[in-house]
């Protein structure tokens, strides 16, 4: 049986679309110093993987995310409408706010919780450690697979 071409591009641009990357950030401190390194894991399904190194210490755990409602950019989609505003109350707007959080936990039993809003790239977020606050901020992105 020979398999058409159209399907062939389908599911190549499907596994395309689902291909997890990864998001690497730095964690700084109050004096503006680098001291960690981040990494987050975004796929199609949450939750999904993330990874802190502090203090010679890896937390890890999981993240997940949700969308978060914002009056003007409602009304622009609603505005626009149909396709446009499906996706936007789906969460699958480019540029809607989402709100991320991660609990993580290092081998030894300590905690930590990061949390972050981000659209296409982080806006702004945080990860603490025992009361001490990180800064956290995107490097690059890179696919799972050049890693």
């Amino acid at each position: 049986m020979k398999i058409p071409v159209t399907f062939k591009l389908i599911i190549i641009l499907s596994a395309l679309l689902l291909a997890a990357c990864q998001r690497d950030f730095v964690l700084v401190n109050q004096q503006n110093m680098v001291v960690g390194e981040a990494t987050l894991e975004i796929d199609a399904n949450f939750p999904s993987p993330a990874r802190v190194y502090l203090n010679g210490k890896e937390f890890s755990g999981d993240w997940k995310a949700s969308k978060v409602y914002e009056a003007s950019l409602a009304k622009k989609y609603r505005l626009l409408g149909g396709a446009a505003y499906e996706a936007y109350k789906a969460g699958n707007a480019r540029d809607q706010l989402h709100q991320g959080t991660a609990n993580l936990k290092a081998n030894d039993g300590s905690e930590m919780a990061c949390n972050f809003k981000y659209r296409s790239a982080i806006e702004s977020g945080t990860c603490n450690l025992n009361g001490e606050v990180f800064k956290l901020h995107q490097k690059d992105t890179k696919r799972i697979d050049e890693i």
